[in-house]
């Protein structure tokens, strides 16, 4: 449906799990309605009139009370649930039909990197989906416990099927992580009767959003590497309540949250703070990238302790010609001039398969920098971008301040996400998340 520009937040509801063939489905139950969760991020879903994390009882009536001109409209603007701007029985009803699971068009908040958030329709539930397939968004769908929803994806580079197996027979509608065409993807659209496209919140990703939405394909863009835990929770929150697969999201956006306020708390108790810059990618022909600007990958590790190198007002576009990071080149010196005390590199791939090759992953991720001042300290280290989001904030954290924050610690918190949360089991014995300069010198003794 066609998507109109705005701001704002807010929604779920709620769903009981069962297993039935290795498949996991999702349905409603009262005890699950009793259940509540130690969430502060809300569920962007107009309906969900208290902002909280999902739409309940306590939304409708507060919607019956602005009617009757007991509360105020001003006061609870995402009781406007059918988003017209009154509030009136057709909101009653509306949150009413979402309440008792009826099909209806629900108005929520998508979101770009640039534009920020706006208003967006969907046809709900949502049962069928085609999506951009970044490692990313794969992680948070299977979170959310909607992969057997998803029936095609683009994608760049080969997922790892270890973590991913569902998409390794997924129909593939193209070769970017960034682009579907419409023609690429009819036949899949006809024969599992798809009626939304799930896409990345860069701009770049899906530019012929119009054409999907014209010809009846709903599409939501969700940010699924956002670090923030109350933001991210938003996003999962919000597939959760689309898909109805809300328990799932709920659980997990519990745990994630908790585990990044702990994270935090320590942090803040950190006096003298590690300058860092944080990469992305194996050494090319261009260089290493390193992120600058708005980036993900920099939340990361800022959110670990680290204060960021590459300040905003650091002329990087004169670098690289890009205000997002910059090429690190084999002869060039400008992040000798920043002299960063912990270089982070993240890096997918790899990591839960086994297939890890420590001396290559370290070498070609961070053998570049052998001439800063953080690589002679120690502090230069390959963490893997394959893990749910506070787990790479838990290495990082790891990396740059071993004193605070253990590697063992680490390890354990990424075993029992996969433990809790995950529906697939992988078998952490023996395998490597985050690889430090100690690390590379004893495998490469081995070698």
């Amino acid at each position: 449906m066609n998507t109109k520009s705005m701001v704002i937040l807010a929604i779920v509801a709620v769903a009981a799990v069962a297993v039935v063939g290795g498949i996991v489905l999702f349905g409603q139950s009262d005890d699950d309605d009793k259940k509540t969760y130690a969430i502060d991020g809300s569920l962007n879903v107009y309906g969900n009139a208290d902002r909280d994390y999902k739409i309940d009882n306590e939304d409708l009536q507060i919607v019956k009370d602005i009617v009757a001109g007991e509360k105020s409209f001003a006061d609870y603007p995402f009781a406007d649930a059918d988003y017209n701007g009154t509030v009136n029985d057709a909101d009653v009803e509306l949150v009413q039909k979402i309440l008792d699971k009826e099909p209806c068009t629900i108005t929520h908040v998508n979101i770009k990197k640039t534009a920020g958030e706006y208003i967006s329709q969907t046809s709900w539930p949502v049962k069928s989906a085609i999506a951009t397939g970044s490692s990313n968004n794969l992680m948070l769908f299977t979170l959310a416990g909607i992969n057997d929803k998803i029936h095609g994806i683009c994608y760049s580079s080969t997922p790892d099927y270890t973590l991913f197996p569902t998409y390794e027979k997924v129909e593939r509608l193209g070769t970017k992580s960034t682009a579907i065409s419409l023609d690429a993807a009819n036949d899949t659209i006809k024969q599992y009767k798809v009626t939304a496209l799930i896409s990345d919140y860069t701009d770049s990703t899906i530019s012929n959003e119009s054409e999907f939405e014209d010809n009846g394909i709903d599409v939501i863009r969700i940010s699924a590497a956002v670090v923030d835990p109350d933001k991210y929770a938003s996003q999962l929150l919000l597939i959760g309540f689309l898909f109805q697969s809300e328990t799932k999201a709920m659980e997990f956006s519990e745990w994630n949250t908790k585990v990044l306020k702990e994270i935090a708390s320590k942090v803040s108790t950190i006096e003298k703070k590690k300058t860092v810059i944080t990469c992305n990618s194996a050494a090319s022909s261009k260089g290493v990238w390193v992120s600058a600007g708005a980036s993900d990958y920099r939340d990361v590790v800022e959110a670990a302790g680290g204060v960021y190198a590459i300040t905003d007002d650091y002329d990087v576009q004169s670098i690289s010609g890009y205000t997002s990071g910059a090429y690190f080149a084999e002869g060039d010196t400008w992040i000798y001039n920043l002299n960063p005390d912990a270089i982070v590199s993240i890096r997918v791939s790899d990591w839960y398969s086994g297939s890890l090759d420590i001396v290559k992953k370290y070498e070609e991720s961070v053998g570049l920098f052998k001439q800063t001042k953080a690589y002679e300290d120690g502090y230069v280290s390959v963490i893997t971008g394959d893990a749910p989001i506070s787990i790479r904030v838990a290495y990082a954290a790891a990396m740059m301040y071993p004193d605070v924050f253990s590697i063992e610690w680490a390890n354990e918190l990424n075993e029992e996400a996969f433990e809790k949360f995950y529906p697939v089991d992988i078998d952490f014995k023996g395998k490597t998340f985050a690889i430090t300069s100690e690390d590379y010198e004893a495998a490469k003794e081995k070698a």
